[in-house]
């Protein structure tokens, strides 16, 4: 099965906290808000007389991450004399958290409790950590394999079978609905064209009947058909599996369909199109369907947002990143040069073509979209820079990478997409 790893579960830890009133902390509790935006905001809250210290809260990740994610755990007290005291908070961007060694955050951070004219301060000690899942242990979560008989399981199976038929031999009357078809030419079942459910009448249905049951070769077709799923896996291995009903692709089809629905005139006029998160559940549906076998269409979709995240997903989830690990230092250091519009789509027309053929194919329909998605900045306010922020950090990576150079890097990364979508249709040319 492959060992492909994807993101799981989202672990948060507040231990303790120094420096604060005892009051404070019995009576503190906590609230921690996961998403981008008001609207999508998944808040946890956890009440009680001390339920912040020594407290964890599990967040379920499928689907669920986009670029802009924060994590924003916040402490309040409550007291007798007035409602509510803040007592600061913590914000954490998903890419400082992916970044990390071992993709942990630990250590002290700074709270302020405020009441009246009296401001105290002190420390909480935070651990989080992201936990993920291979895509053997995912088949297993939601396909589940029966445990196989031992030896002795099966020694006992067979003499059950030996005692009910012997008790059937030493009394005919038995009632028939009580026993089960243990016979190797299921006479007991009567004519087949008579009885063509192929079940004893009164009899519960059963999959001990052997012309009935699915045989191992069924079995794993199906499973052959799930896995590997699309999301996650390289765009080369997707690309030999779609050619072999699709020959003429050039593309994944789900992403076909994604960037057509996306085109449409009404769709991409939609305000903060890839800024503002889709429903998390709807997006993690569509990525089990897909993953499953089915072919998405474009009347399923009737939310923007839900499909520009599924889009976002497929991006990020890809083993390597659209412009590849390769030229990643190229890139950077002629961005860093500040070329003008000429020089710029003359080189970066070139390195595009040192990846691979499929890579720029791809590169070119979902540039096209994006290119079409500025051009309607007035209406949906998502400028070329707007879409670079977005963008950048799944499209290109250092294969290297850390979390201080990512952040050096960062500004550089997405004045180079930003200049690809601007410059786009003058890099076509070269391109196609």
């Amino acid at each position: 099965m492959d060992g492909t790893s994807v993101l799981d579960k989202l672990v948060i830890q507040v231990f303790e906290a120094n420096d604060l009133p005892p009051h404070t902390k019995d009576a503190a509790f906590l609230k921690i808000k996961f998403g981008a935006h008001k609207k999508s905001d998944k808040s946890h809250t956890a009440k009680g007389r001390v339920p912040v210290w020594n407290h964890t809260t599990v967040i379920d990740l499928e689907g669920r991450v986009d670029d802009d994610t924060l994590i924003k755990i916040a402490v309040w007290h409550k007291s007798k004399k007035r409602d509510h005291y803040s007592m600061g908070d913590v914000t954490f961007t998903w890419h400082q958290l992916m970044e990390a060694p071992s993709n942990i955050i630990e250590g002290w951070f700074p709270l302020k409790l405020e009441h009246g004219t009296t401001t105290e301060l002190g420390q909480v000690r935070i651990k989080m950590e992201i936990q993920f899942i291979t895509l053997g242990q995912l088949d297993e979560r939601y396909h589940p394999r029966r445990r196989p008989k031992s030896d002795k399981e099966v020694d006992e199976n067979s003499e059950k079978k030996r005692s009910l038929r012997g008790k059937l031999e030493e009394n005919p009357n038995t009632p028939t609905s009580l026993i089960r078809s243990t016979s190797a030419d299921h006479s007991s079942l009567g004519n087949f064209e008579e009885n063509p459910s192929g079940f004893i009448p009164g009899h519960r249905k059963s999959r001990s009947i052997g012309f009935l049951s699915k045989t191992k070769k069924e079995k794993k077709e199906k499973t052959e058909i799930i896995f590997p799923p699309i999301f996650g896996s390289a765009l080369e291995d997707v690309m030999k599996r779609q050619a072999l009903t699709d020959p003429d692709s050039t593309i994944p089809q789900v992403v076909a369909v994604l960037l057509t629905y996306l085109g449409r005139d009404d769709v991409v006029k939609t305000h903060g199109i890839f800024r503002e998160s889709g429903a998390a559940n709807h997006i993690k549906e569509f990525k089990l369907r897909v993953d499953c076998g089915e072919k998405l269409e474009i009347s399923q979709f009737d939310e923007p947002n839900v499909a520009a995240g599924l889009l976002k997903l497929y991006f990020r989830e890809l083993p390597e990143p659209l412009l590849t690990f390769a030229p990643y230092s190229s890139f950077i250091s002629f961005q860093n040069r500040n070329p003008s519009k000429e020089e710029f789509v003359m080189v970066i027309g070139g390195l595009l073509h040192e990846i691979p053929a499929l890579n720029r194919k791809l590169f070119v329909a979902l540039f096209r979209l994006l290119c079409l998605v500025s051009k309607h900045s007035s209406e949906n306010m998502m400028t070329d820079a707007n879409l670079a922020i977005v963008w950048a950090p799944t499209l290109l990576r250092n294969k290297a990478e850390t979390m201080a150079s990512a952040v050096e890097d960062s500004r550089t990364t997405t004045l180079l997409i930003q200049n690809m979508i601007c410059y786009f249709e003058d890099l076509l040319p070269l391109l196609e």
